[in-house]
């Protein structure tokens, strides 16, 4: 018998999900879990200052940040530099707020990769929503963003809003 590749892949993907415990090869720290997650709410709190400086200090200097958004049933790829997004926040006064809720934390010694569902608003509207993908290394004691990938979906993308009760962070 013979599967099509998309069925191998969705029965993969099934496997995956419904796996119990913890992935191996990863450590499950409450302690560097919640300091990986403060890089990403400084990211956000400097991104609502429109602070260049605190922001760049989130990243390291090579970070690259990639957004796909979907247009004409396709998805598209835009890329920047750590630079050039930082530069970006120096430009307008609209009112920017991200937030995320039930992040993925993995994490092994000085990596480690977040998920998490997104809301982004400008001037206190729903902008976008999506999926945030960030790859953190530990440099010299300090977590910072090595990459950023992330979708930019329509609201309401009900799928991706927070449920009742989940945490939302940035924590004020």
């Amino acid at each position: 018998m013979r599967l099509p590749v998309t069925s191998l892949l969705a029965l993969t993907l099934l496997g995956c999900k419904s796996a119990p415990g913890p992935i191996p090869g990863t450590q499950a720290d409450p302690a560097a879990h919640e300091a990986i997650l403060a890089t990403i709410d400084r990211l956000f709190v400097a991104m609502a200052a429109r602070d260049q400086a605190a922001f760049a200090a989130c990243l390291l200097d090579q970070t690259m940040i990639h957004s796909l958004r979907q247009r004409n049933q396709q998805w598209q790829l835009r890329s920047k530099t750590a630079g050039a997004s930082a530069a970006d926040l120096g430009v307008g006064d609209q009112r920017l707020l991200e937030t995320y809720w039930q992040p993925t934390v993995l994490q092994r010694g000085p990596i480690a990769v977040v998920w998490a569902p997104y809301r982004f608003q400008i001037d206190g509207r729903d902008s976008h929503y999506g999926v945030d993908v960030f790859d953190l290394v530990q440099v010299d004691g300090t977590w910072r963003i090595a990459n950023l990938v992330y979708t930019v979906e329509a609201p309401p993308a009900l799928d991706l809003a927070p449920g009742a009760g989940a945490v939302v962070r940035p924590r004020p």
